[in-house]
């Protein structure tokens, strides 16, 4: 492991900037280049199959696509905002960036901060090329809507300063490249103002990120792990928040569904299942062996990416790997399936990669496997071999009729806000973590999280001030909770303050205490998250929510929880339900959005409408 490629060839970049060459994103064009290169099955294409359909090449350097006068317009105006732009950017690169980072490196390298007097964008802003302007359908448990869609291609070449101190060492980001399509929708439009619903802006792939360093230690950093961990970081960053299913997305009307906005279902699901590959190249040479390498797959889709198991010690891996994969856009989404060979002390090896438009990947049909040629980068000399793959898709539908236990399907889960939250210390955030028992296999079993938020005062909530009365009027009241022998949480709950908080002060049930606990404000927060759950089947599946807390310096905790049955939504209209619950274990109230689509039986068929 670790030994350079096949090939010989003795590049000066170091591995991982490999990787992240060929990350995916801006191949998904607007209207002219949505993954147009086709791909290429091998002679005597598997299981006699032959042709069929899919895309290579890789993303595009640079974009000269011209400039219209819609773009020139919002280019002018980012022009003017690009100081607050930079700004605001340069304040999450502190505080959320950072930390992220920091958390993902080597303990070697802890210690690596971004410099507060030398981080900003630069004065080049981001730039729209083409952008195209259309209608499109979206299907909802209230009927059909016409949403207005905007898409526009992006780049920015930034001349940010971005410089990174470890150490006593510095040095800085002197070049960051971010290319790829930004999707507007107004969604719901109606016939009077202000003509639609609701505002979602979202990418359906990630963009192409490219980042390098200048420095008394450039040289060494390219070679290092800090590059693909900072490039990582941000990718993530931007997929958690904007690539699909994750959206921005606003309501403009009282009274509109901010989920059927921000968070739409999924068209259906895509059984993707990674076969052989063949006469991959060897990475891995050494004098006292023959050469070889420990192969593994990366499927991304969206913001979805899977990871199959590593096949040691073969030229010829046989995966037989099946990822669940709920699909937002049929028609516009891109699978990227990239070959990396494993490594023990450096960064992965990447080694080739497909790219295949998913609108031909659902017209497969079945598991009948096809054979595709695999691409290295471009100035690679050799061959990268070829790899088997195989799709069966499954929409989802909504049809209260056919619903039952048996079924498969998927749970789409809203978490909207929480309200009558005890005030628990000054600095305390807030999330909900949404677990779920009878996911499908190849779909990751792990909880959502929605993210963290800082406590809001609800409206119209008074602080109890820590008057006399009111102080003396908590210690009567914890002296006769006590003497009633009740236990610490139900008398949390009574008081409708923190357990940890209440268990301190029972001790002395000093005045100081009393004092504590006496000023109490409840809270309101307002996640408006989304989620997706693919269950194997629907009678054994169930949902639990925890109102988790995390105080400055300490671990989280849980305030509270919700259980609940999937097979709930069978007898609900459109198998969707709106609900405010009690959460057990506290007083506080979770609002949530509950929909159940099931799976239709395996098509070959575009979908021809987005279903909310």
């Amino acid at each position: 492991m670790g030994a350079n490629c096949a090939c010989g060839q003795d590049k000066e970049a170091d591995q991982s900037a490999k990787q992240l060459a060929v990350a995916p994103g801006i191949e998904d064009a607007v209207e002219d280049r949505v993954c147009t290169a086709e791909a290429r099955p091998s002679q005597g294409g598997g299981d006699g199959e032959g042709g069929g359909g899919g895309a290579g090449g890789g993303p595009t350097a640079h974009l000269h696509d011209g400039t219209g006068p819609l773009a020139g317009s919002l280019n002018t105006i980012l022009g003017h905002l690009w100081p607050q732009i930079s700004a605001y950017t340069t304040e999450m690169i502190h505080t959320e960036v950072q930390p992220q980072l920091q958390a993902s490196l080597p303990s070697a390298l802890q210690g690596l901060a971004f410099n507060t007097d030398k981080t900003h964008l630069g004065h080049r802003p981001l730039e729209f090329r083409r952008i195209h302007i259309d209608t499109v359908s979206q299907v909802t448990t209230g009927g059909t809507v016409q949403n207005l869609v905007f898409q526009a291609r992006f780049e920015w070449n930034g001349d940010c300063e971005i410089y990174l101190e470890l150490r006593g060492t510095g040095f800085g980001i002197q070049g960051l490249s971010i290319q790829g399509v930004i999707i507007l929708e107004l969604v719901g439009l109606v016939d009077k103002p202000p003509f639609f619903e609701g505002v979602r802006v979202f990418l359906r792939n990630e963009p192409h990120i490219d980042v390098k360093f200048q420095g008394s230690v450039a040289g060494i950093v390219n070679l290092s792990i800090i590059r693909t961990k900072i490039v990582e970081v941000v990718t993530q960053s931007i997929r958690d928040l904007l690539v699909v299913p994750n959206r921005l997305g606003y309501t403009v009307v009282d009274g509109a569904d901010i989920f059927r906005i921000k968070s739409p279902p999924s068209q259906g699901i895509l059984y993707f299942t990674i076969g052989e590959a063949r006469e991959l190249q060897a990475k891995d040479k050494s004098w006292f062996r023959r050469p070889s390498a420990d192969y593994y797959v990366i499927v991304t889709c969206g913001a979805y990416q899977f990871r199959s198991p590593t096949k040691y010690k073969t030229l010829n891996p046989d995966f037989s790997h099946t990822v669940v994969i709920p699909i937002s856009e049929v028609v516009e989404q891109c699978l990227h399936v990239q070959l990396f060979d494993e490594d023990l002390f450096s960064a992965d090896d990447f080694a080739a990669r497909l790219i295949l438009p998913v609108k031909e990947v659902v017209t497969w049909g079945g598991h009948h496997k096809r054979e595709f040629k695999l691409e290295g980068e471009q100035d690679q000399r050799c061959g990268s071999g070829s790899i088997r793959l195989s799709a069966e898709w499954r929409p989802l539908v909504q049809d209260s009729a056919k619903a039952n236990q048996r079924n498969q399907g998927l749970v789409a889960v809203g978490v909207h806000s929480a309200k009558q939250i005890p005030w628990v210390c000054k600095g305390a955030k807030f999330s909900v973590v949404v677990r779920c028992v009878g996911i499908m296999d190849g779909f990751p079993d792990e909880p959502k999280q929605t993210k963290w938020l800082a406590e809001v005062p609800e409206e119209g909530s008074e602080s109890m001030t820590k008057s006399t009365t009111a102080v003396n009027s908590m210690k009567s009241k914890l002296a006769l909770l006590k003497k009633y022998n009740m236990s610490e949480e139900d008398m949390a709950n009574v008081l409708q303050v923190d357990r940890d908080r209440l268990h301190d002060d029972l001790v002395t049930l000093s005045t100081s205490g009393a004092a504590d606990l006496a000023e109490t404000t409840h809270h309101k927060l307002q996640w408006e998250t989304g989620f997706e759950f693919p269950l194997a089947e629907v009678g054994k599946s169930k949902l639990a929510f925890d109102l988790t807390c995390m105080p400055p310096s300490k671990s989280a905790k849980v305030l509270g929880t919700y259980e609940c049955e999937v097979s709930e939504l069978l007898i609900e209209p459109d198998c969707t339900s709106w609900r405010s619950v009690i959460m057990v274990g506290c007083s506080c109230e979770l609002k949530l959005k509950l929909s159940l689509r099931h799976l239709a039986d395996a098509s070959t068929v575009l979908p021809g409408h987005a279903s909310d």
